[in-house]
């Protein structure tokens, strides 16, 4: 399990860390500040509730979630974008980690290839549809905790895959293939789930570890289902005939996770997808639904024949 995911994030002693030189005079980083920072960058963005949730669980309310993000802001070791919630045009502030605060990382931590946002993403739908990825990163992160002998060994959100494929990107026909198009009765399909993550579940008198690998679309119902995702489940049928994601785990297999945003549409998804090749590899669940409670081991997945499947009991 990668440092991020390991429990030692969740520290709530606030055990005073010297960095060098100070940022902010009078202002010394916790234990906890340096998890908030490394969740942000593992993330991208984060919002003040998703901060509170990993972090400041502990916490009654909001309060010494704003007032360190405040102390990290004013640091310049994170900066914040405006946006709005989905419930109105209740304005909220989206986190994410500055240059200042990558090299902490790096310099203290050791933890390299940090992603720091461009200031030209910083619309409402592109920041919305970030911080919908990253709410199902923190709903599994707080799931995986609640179960034994289970570890989040990998995920990984979009933007960092794009930075993965641009870093590993050679002249392999079959490279470009997988992650740049598919060719399919004559179309071009593009292809880049939201997020992947790995499951180990560990045998505890054996060891062994059993592995599997989700892909991950947040889908939020601002294109139609055939134009987005009938044509993406297609290509992902494609990527499962070329193994195209099996460095990510013990095999070839994944299962396609879709996240939209109510049941009707959930229900439309999956009656969109019969006949459809690839799927078979695709279960679809609703945003309300999904909670760290659920999202594991609750029957809130429908599959493309309309029954309910559960992620821990399959």
């Amino acid at each position: 399990m990668t440092e991020l995911m390991n429990t030692e994030l969740m520290e709530t002693q606030e055990e005073i860390t010297a960095l060098q030189p100070q940022p902010n005079k009078g202002f010394a980083l916790t234990s906890r500040d340096i998890s908030v920072m490394k969740f942000i960058a593992k993330s991208r963005y984060l919002s003040t509730g998703q901060v509170k949730r990993l972090c400041f669980a502990d916490n009654v309310n909001n309060l010494r979630t704003q007032q360190r993000l405040k102390l990290l802001h004013d640091a310049g070791l994170i900066s914040r974008a405006m946006t709005y919630s989905d419930q109105g045009l209740k304005q909220a502030y989206a986190y994410y980690l500055t240059s200042t605060g990558a090299e902490y990382l790096r310099d203290e931590c050791g933890q390299d290839n940090i992603t720091i946002p461009r200031k030209n993403h910083f619309k409402h739908l592109f920041l919305q549809h970030s911080l919908g990825i990253s709410e199902f990163f923190v709903n599994l992160h707080l799931a995986v905790q609640q179960e034994e002998n289970l570890f989040l060994e990998q995920f990984i959100a979009d933007f960092e895959l794009k930075k993965r494929i641009r870093e590993q990107h050679t002249n392999s026909l079959k490279e470009r293939e997988i992650y740049r198009e598919f060719i399919y009765q004559g179309k071009k399909f593009t292809l880049l789930p939201d997020a992947l993550f790995v499951l180990a579940d560990t045998d505890p008198e054996t060891s062994a570890q059993d592995k599997k690998l989700f892909l991950v679309e947040i889908d939020r119902s601002t294109e139609s289902i055939q134009k987005v995702l009938v044509e993406r489940c297609l290509a992902y049928h494609l990527a499962y005939k070329h193994q195209a994601f099996a460095d990510y785990s013990a095999g070839s297999d994944f299962t396609i996770l879709i996240q939209t945003t109510n049941e009707r549409r959930r229900n439309n998804i999956q009656s969109a997808l019969i006949g459809v090749p690839g799927a078979e590899l695709v279960w679809t669940t609703a945003f309300p639904l999904v909670s760290p409670e659920s999202l594991l081991t609750g029957k809130i997945w429908i599959d493309w024949q309309g029954q309910g499947r559960a992620i821990l009991n399959e």
